[in-house]
């Protein structure tokens, strides 16, 4: 019985410690976007994307040991790792408190990074349109991919 609560937090702190590493990669990646090192910008996507597969497989690893432990104590009534805490005692209980509270904590953090890195490339392509509108007056498109004319005199003749 022991041994399934211990899977349980160890697959906690493994989920943890994924967090922090893509709390990291996504302040790398403002770093990045604010300046404007574009080419870097692939290589910390890639790295997101391997974590992010690695937090879904821990994911559902946890769910499964979730599962099984309150199945195995007869724990129907437990939705949450606060419920489950309630339920088991010593140090098990302590340390998922401490492990939740640290994930709360950090992913709070990652989905605040993650929008003002949102924000960082509109605003930059927002900029990018804006320079090729006019130097170029070829057309440009929106973000909703419909196409925008420009008049005008320009900078660039693109026909040159």
């Amino acid at each position: 019985m022991a041994g399934k609560i211990s899977e349980l937090i160890e697959i906690l702190k493994e989920e943890s410690r994924v967090y922090k590493d893509l709390l990291d990669l996504t302040e790398r990646e403002r770093d990045i976007i604010v300046s404007g090192k574009a080419a870097e910008i692939e290589a910390v996507t890639k790295d997101i994307e391997k974590l992010l597969a690695v937090s879904s497989r821990l994911e559902k690893d946890r769910l499964v040991s979730f599962e099984t432990f309150k199945e195995k104590r007869g724990l129907s009534e437990a939705k949450t790792l606060s419920d489950l805490a309630a339920h088991i005692e010593g140090d098990a209980a302590r340390e998922i408190r401490l492990i939740q509270d640290e994930m709360s904590k950090v992913v709070k953090r990652l989905s605040e990074a993650s929008k003002t890195n949102a924000e960082l490339l509109k605003k930059n392509l927002g900029y990018v349109e804006f320079l090729l509108k006019n130097l170029s007056g070829d057309q440009t498109y929106q973000l909703d991919a419909s196409k925008r004319n420009s008049s005008g005199p320009k900078i660039f003749n693109a026909r040159a």
